[in-house]
């Protein structure tokens, strides 16, 4: 007890203490005297140590152990134990491969008020980077998070030179039914460093430089797979797009144009009775209100009564006559309406749900002479406003048949809405529309993912679904395609295993977390398992069809509620086919 301080002359068997620094252990003693002064009781047993709360550490969650990330600004995840929804948090980062010292003094610090945080500046490909993060509550804050492996890399495809990129939809003198419309574009390569702009024009007449001649709308540069149109285009007209890409450092170092594609916007003709044109909500606006009381605006200037059909799903997808053809999509029947038909407001025949897109339309009929119908009007969208919520992706590319040239494709996907919370998407691809033996990837951090493995001469479906940690999982996605061609002469002469196997995980023991590791000469269904010494099963790692070759999976030690296991002996299992193994691990804390 040296160094102690002494509270004397307290008159209560309780007291509090002030300013005690987080992390610091303390010790008491205690003794009692009467009014006189004299000892009555000597010095207590001094007690166990203690430490004073504070804010507590948080725990990294992505990117760590070296996980690759694909996005120029990478978003950082974390979590806590516990409810406090009160904390800020800070984060700061170092270049490692840069050789900055580290922990010292951050790079950068970025503060946060949610769980995860996203960059504003672009990272070096192919460095290496750490990052720590603490939590704080007004002026006190908590340590920095410590534990585990804190690294990622960045992905290194940088691009040395501009590609042309490839226009995927629309195009082929497709008709497209949202206007303004969004273009989709690719390139053949995973690259980063690249940055994107669209051109359009109702004439595919160009100059010297390939730019369109004819009163060309020319979009903003952006590093996204897809521009959305800034105009309504006219409707029964086609229009030619092509795209270019340019260098993110280097603006003067710009691609040329793609080969122009071509697509027509619907018609909106329709005699005696007047194609409604939607008003509000449109063009992916976020509705934040309750979902109970969204309504639907649309003009329809007429001198004669009209009556009005609204149809709403989930896709954008249309039939021949330009109708939206979602297996759910849902139509609210025929409502006669007020004789002015300047403006109709109507509740939304819809259960819509937190974190999702939706696509309407509308048509008119005559009052007098129901027989009359107009067209579809254009298809107009809004997104669900999330809050802590999951949120239905939106495919981005591969789609719409886009070609690849390899065994692996890069599959991209966007989320039109924020949600406070934390997501992972799970990616679920086959070779067919059904989905019947597909391949499921789990617990992706960041909307890319790479699939290999593929067959040549194949058409591919795929899609995708974000959940929280709070058990909230979205739909899926609506469905992407591509297909794959002949695959390249190093993909053909990769050798696949020829016997089943299951390695010793590495490292063992281990702490936090180990990596299993086994090897498929033919595609399986694919049970890996973790039990205890009892035979209980702790975690399921792996529960799907897999493909032939080499597989590994990581262990974090968690159960498959997400709590942290304890320390011991484990065992893990697999089951492939007719083939069966056990092994042995071991977690030491």
């Amino acid at each position: 007890m040296s160094g102690y301080t002494t509270v004397a002359r307290l008159d209560t068997t309780t007291y509090t203490l002030t300013g005690l620094t987080q992390g610091t252990t303390y010790y008491i003693q205690v003794r009692a005297k009467n009014t006189a002064g004299t000892v009555i009781i000597a010095y207590s047993t001094v007690t166990a140590g203690f430490s004073p709360l504070g804010p507590p550490i948080p725990y990294r969650s992505y990117p760590i152990d070296g996980a690759t990330s694909y996005a120029l600004k990478p978003t950082f995840f974390w979590y806590i134990k516990g409810n406090e929804p009160f904390l800020d948090y800070e984060i700061r980062y170092r270049d490692f491969t840069a050789a900055e010292a580290y922990p010292g003094a951050p790079q950068i610090t970025s503060t946060s008020n949610h769980t995860y945080k996203t960059l504003l500046v672009d990272l070096i490909a192919g460095h290496t980077y750490y990052w720590q993060v603490r939590s704080k509550i007004g002026g006190q804050y908590s340590n920095w998070s410590t534990a585990g492996d804190s690294s990622f890399v960045m992905y290194t495809s940088l691009a040395g030179a501009p590609v042309i990129p490839y226009t995927a939809w629309p195009s082929g003198g497709s008709t497209v039914y949202v206007n303004p419309p969004t273009f989709y574009y690719y390139i053949d390569v995973y690259a980063t460093g690249l940055e994107f702009q669209v051109e359009y024009s109702s004439s595919s007449a160009v100059d010297g430089g390939g730019n369109f001649t004819t009163s060309p709308v020319i979009l903003g540069w952006s590093s996204s797979l897809f521009a959305e149109g800034t105009a309504s285009l006219i409707p029964n007209t086609t229009y030619y797009w092509h795209v270019r890409s340019r260098l993110a450092a280097n603006h003067a170092s710009i691609s040329a144009w793609s080969s122009a594609a071509d697509f027509s916007v619907a018609s909106t003709a329709s005699g005696a009775a007047t194609t409604p044109i939607p008003s509000t909500p449109v063009g992916g606006q976020i509705i934040d209100s309750p979902l109970s009381a969204i309504t639907l605006y649309w003009s329809a200037a007429s001198t004669q009564s009209l009556d009005y059909e609204i149809v709403i799903a989930q896709s954008s997808s249309v039939d021949g006559v330009g109708k939206l053809n979602h297996p759910l999509a849902t139509s609210s029947g025929w409502a006669v309406t007020d004789p002015t038909n300047s403006i109709l407001v109507t509740a939304i025949p819809y259960t819509v749900t937190p974190g999702a897109t939706y696509y309407w339309q509308v048509r008119s009929r005559l009052s007098a002479n129901t027989a009359l119908m107009s067209p579809w009007s254009m298809v107009a969208s809004f997104s669900t406003a999330a809050g802590s919520s999951s949120v239905v992706p939106l495919v981005i590319t591969p789609n719409y048949l886009q070609p690849i040239n390899t065994s692996s494709a890069i599959l991209s996907w966007r989320i039109p809405v924020p949600s406070e919370s934390h997501l992972k998407y799970d990616v679920q691809y086959s070779k067919n529309a059904d989905f019947s033996n597909s391949v499921l990837r789990t617990n992706i951090d960041e909307p890319v993912a790479q699939v290999t493995g593929l067959e040549p001469n194949s058409v591919y479906y795929w899609r995708v679904l974000s959940k929280n940690d709070n058990g909230s999982v979205s739909n899926f996605s609506s469905t992407g395609t591509f297909k794959t061609g002949n695959v390249t002469a190093v993909d053909e002469r990769q050798v696949l295993p020829t016997a089943f196997e299951l390695s010793q995980n590495y490292p063992n023991p281990f702490n936090p977390t180990t990596k299993i590791t086994y090897t498929l000469p033919q595609n399986s269904f694919v049970s890996l398992k973790v039990y205890d010494m009892l035979g209980r099963e702790v975690k399921s790692l792996v529960n799907n069809e897999m493909l032939a070759g080499n597989h590994s999976v990581d262990w974090n030690g968690e159960n498959n509620s997400g709590f942290k296991v304890s320390s011991g002996t484990y065992i893990y299992r697999i089951t492939a086919g007719n083939f069966v193994s056990v092994k042995k691990m071991i977690l030491i804390k």
